[in-house]
């Protein structure tokens, strides 16, 4: 079962993401977008999400998840090209701006290059 359901918010439509498995990896995509494509496309990776909040709470298991999120906001992702030092190859690099909204803590905010723990 994906471990955000009903837990990431729209902020364009206020409509609820749903989970939805793309080349293998579990993404949540506004459902609005998904079911009649009048909302914005963001895609956001499940394991991206669970790896900012393990920075703040170590292992997480699903319970453990709604016991600590309230509800989760993705705003905007941008697509940036950056060269790899090592390799001297241009990639690719998603940047998102999200706010995970905590019951309990301070939430973690994540700008372009800024992330606030």
């Amino acid at each position: 079962m994906p471990l955000f359901s009903g837990l990431i918010r729209c902020p364009y439509c206020k409509g609820n993401y749903k989970a939805k498995r793309e080349r293998g990896k579990q993404k949540y995509i506004c459902s609005t977008y998904h079911n009649y494509g009048t909302c914005k496309r963001i895609a956001i990776e499940e394991e991206f999400l669970l790896e900012l909040l393990e920075r703040r709470y170590g292992q997480l298991t699903e319970d453990k998840i709604e016991n600590v999120v309230d509800y989760i906001e993705v705003f905007d992702k941008k697509v940036i090209r950056k060269r790899n030092e090592l390799t001297g190859k241009i990639e690719r690099q998603n940047v998102y701006m999200l706010i995970i909204h905590l019951k309990n803590d301070k939430p973690i905010i994540l700008k372009e290059n800024f992330l606030q723990l």
